[in-house]
């Protein structure tokens, strides 16, 4: 995740030229925008030039339906702050595994999307009245299922159908316990599936595909070293300090 980039070289001490921070609370949640705005940045980060925002809401399962409603009128309000308004044809690419729970949030949230493509063609008036944009979707599946590389299908689909905005949707993996499920990142990038796990594919932006590109991500896998060091490593250290106070009280 960019947050986590960002930590990385703040505590190195090497945020300089080209890379932009500002945070906020909105609402109640913290809201934390990276830019990349030039070379330097991009070598720094090792991210591409453009905008992260990242939103963390908590365990709003845990919380007020209300507080719901308000993370997910944030959410939009970024994604139109990131867009911009003149988009008339979206096409939404849910990606990943379905069958694999931790890669499936793309496929999932897929079902939840109002498609309306069909109805322009099909009940044009009722599109007209109803005011609607035009909204596609597709869930591409993986390698492994398809024998096709997620990005060579998002690509075809575009050339065919020509949006003017493609929104991608994947889970992200992170180095903190305590953002699985309870972060959002968005970023008018494009992604590069796999790569925070190491499986880098190739990538999907605006270069591959010719029109604007925003990607959304919310973490549900940790790297397991993490795991291991805040679990492992800490009880390790517990055992040896109390065989330690053991020892010395001893003598």
């Amino acid at each position: 995740m960019a947050i986590e980039t960002r930590e990385e070289i703040a505590k190195k001490g090497e945020i300089g030229d080209g890379v932009l921070f500002y945070e906020e609370k909105i609402d109640g949640f913290l809201c934390s925008e990276i830019e990349i705005t030039n070379e330097t940045g991009e070598k720094t980060t090792g991210r591409s030039i453009g905008k992260y925002i990242t939103i963390e809401f908590g365990r709003l399962w845990l919380k007020e339906y209300s507080e719901f409603v308000i993370a997910v009128d944030l959410i939009a309000e970024k994604i139109k702050a990131l867009a911009g308004d003149e988009n008339e044809k979206i096409l939404i690419a849910g990606l990943g595994n379905g069958y694999i729970t931790a890669d499936s949030i793309g496929p999932r949230v897929l079902p939840k999307i109002l498609i309306t493509r069909h109805l322009k063609q099909q009940l044009p008036g009722l599109y007209e009245n109803l005011g609607f944009v035009e909204m596609s979707g597709i869930a591409p599946g993986v390698l492994a299922q398809t024998g096709m590389e997620t990005a060579e299908i998002i690509l075809s689909v575009t050339e065919e159908i020509k949006p003017s905005l493609v929104i991608i949707i994947d889970a992200f993996a992170s180095r903190k316990i305590s953002r699985l499920a309870t972060t959002v990142q968005l970023s008018n990038t494009g992604i590069a599936p796999g790569s925070g796990v190491g499986n880098h594919r190739q990538a999907i932006d605006s270069k591959l595909l010719g029109t604007k590109v925003l990607s959304i991500g919310v973490p549900i896998v940790v790297v397991l070293h993490n795991i291991f060091y805040k679990t492992y490593a800490f009880n390790v250290f517990v055992n040896i300090k109390s065989d330690f106070n053991r020892y010395f009280f001893a003598l």
